[in-house]
């Protein structure tokens, strides 16, 4: 089904008309800084105890906690829930994180994302849709949020108003360029949710900037070592051996037991795959080489 675009002109009365405010926060600096955009619309328009933060975790694939020199360094999951959720003002019941799981033998056990691409013998590659943002982000957020829907709708006329709060920016691809800052994305009875991109002007040099001139937590990855501060790792912190990843992130900074994971998965899939091993024996890379199109570029 197509749904229409909403026109806003006004950050402040897009919040004021919203239900719930969702901001998605993968523990990455994009999601961090359009939550700080969106938030700040909430409070001046009066609705900032309307707005919730979430965290759909994709399990082993995520970045890891680290412990170095006696300090330990949180993972993606912990650092959204307990230092960028709070920086924002969100209180810790409002914050969620959400998996995808399944059941085996009659028990509910986590279902992550390496172990999908292992079963469909097929790695996600860059022109195709994203295997890891559609039912593994996006719906479980939905899902989460299902059971206030039920009760709010008992005290509202109509469908709910949702906003949905992405990182995404302008500057990381041709695709990304390309979107709305409003998105319509789901439109029926019950609720209606409109998908929304505070950063995607924002300029990654913006981005730290703002950053660092607030004091804000980020992740230690994007560090070439944890605690030096240099923002010369990781371009970005999605999972630690993405499979949308550019070769230089994934030579310099996937954890070695993330990357192991991922060559036993590539080693699944009948055609075979490409591995890349960086000399130092700090990562290993699987991806297949018969159908990604291009070099190694940003995901």
């Amino acid at each position: 089904m197509s749904h229409p675009t909403p026109q806003y002109a006004d950050p402040v009365e897009f919040a004021a008309s919203r239900h719930r405010i969702v901001i998605n926060l993968s523990g990455g600096k994009d999601g961090l800084v359009a939550g700080l955009i969106a938030m700040d619309a909430a409070r001046q328009a009066g609705v900032d105890d309307r707005v919730w933060t979430a965290h759909a975790s994709l399990g082993p694939m995520e970045w890891p906690s680290v412990t170095v020199d006696g300090v330990r360094w949180p993972s993606a999951g912990e650092l959204a829930a307990q230092q960028h959720s709070q920086a924002l003002g969100v209180p810790p019941e409002r914050h969620v994180e959400v998996r995808r799981s399944r059941e085996v033998d009659g028990e509910r056990v986590p279902f992550d994302l390496l172990t999908f691409i292992a079963e469909r013998g097929d790695w996600p590659w860059l022109g195709r849709a994203r295997t890891c943002t559609g039912p593994w982000k996006t719906k479980m957020v939905y899902q989460a949020f299902t059971p206030q829907v039920r009760a709010l709708r008992k005290e509202t006329d109509g469908p709910l108003m949702f906003a949905n709060v992405l990182g995404m920016r302008a500057e990381e691809s041709a695709e990304r360029r390309n979107r709305e800052v409003w998105r319509r994305r789901s439109d029926n009875s019950a609720r209606v949710v409109d998908e929304w991109l505070p950063t995607h002007q924002v300029s990654t040099k913006e981005v730290w900037a703002r950053t660092i001139s607030a004091g804000l937590p980020y992740h230690w990855c994007y560090d070439s070592h944890p605690g030096t501060k240099d923002r010369r790792g990781s371009r970005r912190c999605s999972c630690s051996a993405c499979t949308l990843a550019n070769h230089r992130d994934l030579l310099l900074t996937a954890g070695p037991a993330a990357a192991r994971r991922a060559v036993r998965t590539g080693r699944t899939r009948p055609p075979g795959a490409v591995q890349s091993e960086h000399h130092h024996g700090r990562a290993h890379r699987a991806v297949p080489s018969a159908r990604r199109p291009g070099p190694w570029r940003r995901g």
